[in-house]
């Protein structure tokens, strides 16, 4: 049982009154959640939870490919390597413009199955050289998919491209790459005047372990998520954000000095129905002298 079970079921129920598709095509979008294999423990609640998410955006087929990890759903409307060899066709044609930490969403193919309209979209995401590539094909008639496309994605980035490589530490867990990554990020910014200058904002949270234990996996993933779009919503376009771990997210503001940070953030409130979420918030100066070494940045960090 999870806590969108209930959701689930009350979508098939209002989709047999106005589907999407056809009577046909809801029966064996229906039948493959009932048939879907799970893993056994964490990832299996998390994978769960992302099948609920699905069903409810009416993504009828997805899959994805990340470092040896796979994971299918849905109805085979068409074969996995017959769309992997559209999308590396429409690729060749028109290719990525996105860069490092931008998202590409593309509509590569549309095919009819039965005298239903689909559309194959690819969700494309790199991240301190950790790619991703989302499959999705969904009904032509599905308004707004770019929306349940990111909301998707969300969930899996925090599932699977922030997934500790080592242990956490007592404080904050350094990943493997990620201090390069931060650090290539900062000193690639077009600062005016050519001086290194922001601050560096860390989140850490409450441990959520007995949430998790109370509420289950898939309930813990979607508060990350909540947490990074109330963030998000205090950022400007070029500040960074990254959620390191389940306790620990960091945002870096370029150009930006501390009491400005401080105001920017000084009502920020997480309450995530049914939690209010206790936190507490630190700001560290960045200049061209801390971030000559890594070793400063790491250093900083881990204070």
């Amino acid at each position: 049982m999870f806590h969108l079970e209930e959701e689930v079921i009350n979508y098939f129920q209002s989709q047999k009154q106005m589907p999407l598709t056809t009577k046909e095509f809801l029966e064996l979008f229906e039948l493959a959640l009932k048939s879907q294999e799970f893993s056994e423990g964490v990832n299996g609640y998390r994978e769960r939870f992302l099948v609920a998410k699905l069903v409810l955006n009416s993504i009828y087929q997805f899959f994805f490919e990340y470092n040896e990890k796979e994971f299918d759903f849905g109805i085979e409307l068409k074969k996995k390597k017959e769309l992997q060899e559209i999308y590396l066709k429409h690729l060749k044609q028109y290719p990525r413009k996105s860069k490092e930490g931008e998202i590409e969403v593309r509509k590569f193919f549309d095919f009819h199955a039965k005298g239903v309209l689909f559309f194959a979209y690819s969700f494309y995401y790199v991240d301190f050289e950790r790619e991703i590539l989302l499959f999705f094909v969904i009904p032509s008639n599905l308004e707004n998919p770019s929306k349940c496309f990111r909301e998707i994605f969300e969930l899996i980035r925090n599932a699977y491209l922030y997934e500790p490589i080592q242990k956490e530490s007592n404080y904050i867990p350094i990943y493997s790459k990620f201090i390069k990554h931060l650090r290539k990020k900062i000193l690639s910014y077009p600062y005016k005047n050519k001086n290194i200058n922001g601050i560096l904002v860390i989140f850490e949270f409450e441990d959520l372990k007995l949430y998790s234990e109370r509420m289950g996996e898939q309930f813990i993933m979607q508060v990350l998520v909540e947490i990074s779009k109330i963030i998000r919503n205090h950022l400007k376009r070029n500040d960074l954000l990254y959620n390191t771990s389940r306790r620990v997210f960091i945002a870096y503001l370029p150009e930006c000095e501390e009491s400005q940070a401080r105001k920017r953030f000084e009502n920020l409130f997480f309450k995530i129905d049914p939690l209010i979420l206790r936190f507490q918030v630190n700001y560290h100066p960045v200049s061209q002298e801390i971030i000559s070494q890594e070793e400063s940045l790491e250093k900083l960090l881990c204070e």
